[in-house]
């Protein structure tokens, strides 16, 4: 006897296997939202799996012009205005300054379960609560209220890497 459950959706199923030892985090996450009462959840969790191989963070490293790592940390700084401000400072008093990527960060190997949970309850119940459910659709909230990061992303062109810009 068939199951007239629908499955994991096929796009899903391959962003889960390509997570390696991740998957097993992917895989609480569906657990946890695979609920009637939260298909909307789920969903927006299949939207996250599957967009995720394309988000990382990139750590950029700040040379002065002798070539000397200038030591920030981002905890120290209230916003990116403040932040901002600090740069600008530093720029007056160096003469040059350069910037180099250090390490590129891949979220499918970084970001766990109890992250995507909460991400997804803090920004439904944003879209619910704040009324934006009556103004906004499924496809509008999973598009730009519950992505979890404002970056550039990579997307994958034959098995290559390249920036979007």
């Amino acid at each position: 006897m068939k199951n007239k459950k629908p499955g994991i959706p096929i796009d899903v199923q391959k962003s889960l296997n390509k997570s390696g030892i991740r998957k097993p985090h992917l895989m609480s996450v569906i657990l946890e939202f695979n609920k009637p009462e939260d298909s909307i959840k789920l969903h927006a969790t299949y939207s996250l799996i599957v967009n995720l191989e394309n988000n990382y963070s990139i750590r950029t490293l700040i040379y002065d012009s002798n070539g000397r790592v200038i030591g920030i940390d981002p905890m120290e700084f209230l916003n990116y205005r403040s932040f901002k401000k600090y740069k600008d400072s530093v720029k007056l008093v160096l003469e040059k300054i350069s910037y180099k990527t250090d390490t590129i960060l891949l979220d499918s190997v970084r970001i766990n379960s109890e992250f995507i949970i909460n991400h997804i309850n803090c920004t439904y119940n944003s879209w619910q609560n704040g009324e934006w459910d009556t103004v906004y659709d499924f496809n509008t909230y999973c598009n730009f209220i519950f992505p979890y990061r404002v970056t550039k992303t990579l997307r994958t062109n034959s098995g290559k890497l390249e920036r979007i810009k």
